[in-house]
């Protein structure tokens, strides 16, 4: 499956845009390739330029390897160009959401 990129927030337009909403709370939730995974904290990187990384593991068993390590990716876009957690694409659905989203959200979302 190819990622539909729909939208990139950089970390300054995430805080225009979203400024009465807080960072990712912890908690599970679903990638849009269906994998489900546990945030465990918002942390800021160690560049020390404001940029924000989330921390998190796997809680998919049938992925090897990964159940119990913990990963780090950037909040939003940044200099690393990799894909960030608040990215917006397109879900198998056709209907467009973060690359990750809260299970709370998904069961409202219906």
């Amino acid at each position: 499956m190819s990622t539909k990129l729909i939208r990139r927030y950089t970390l300054r337009e995430w805080e225009v845009e979203y400024q009465d909403s807080p960072d990712p709370k912890p908690g599970r939730y679903v990638h849009f390739k269906g994998g489900k995974y546990m945030l465990l904290i918002v942390a800021q990187t160690h560049n020390h330029n404001g940029d924000l990384d989330v921390v998190y593991i796997s809680l998919d068993h049938e992925r090897q390897g990964s159940l119990g390590k913990a990963v780090t990716r950037p909040l939003c876009f940044d200099f690393r160009e990799e894909d960030a957690w608040l990215d917006i694409v397109e879900w198998p659905d056709g209907k467009e959401r973060h690359r990750f989203v809260h299970e709370s959200e998904l069961r409202s979302d219906g």
